[in-house]
């Protein structure tokens, strides 16, 4: 499991990059577009969350979106 931190202020472009960071996706534009066209990107919530390795795109923005 990987642990991310999502602060106050970050919008789903700056998440998208921290969980590239991390290794959780190859590609935070192609995340950032999947969490906008998935209605998902307005309703990221602050918190610190534990994503498994190998996690699906929907997978992550379900943990993420609490």
């Amino acid at each position: 499991n990987v642990r991310i931190k999502v602060s106050s202020g970050m919008d789903s472009s700056s998440v998208s990059k921290k969980i590239e960071k991390a290794g959780l996706v190859k590609s935070s534009k192609d995340f950032d577009r999947y969490l906008v066209k998935k209605g998902y990107a307005d309703n990221i919530s602050v918190g610190n969350y534990e994503i498994p390795s190998g996690a699906s795109y929907q997978e992550i923005a379900k943990i993420i979106t609490k």
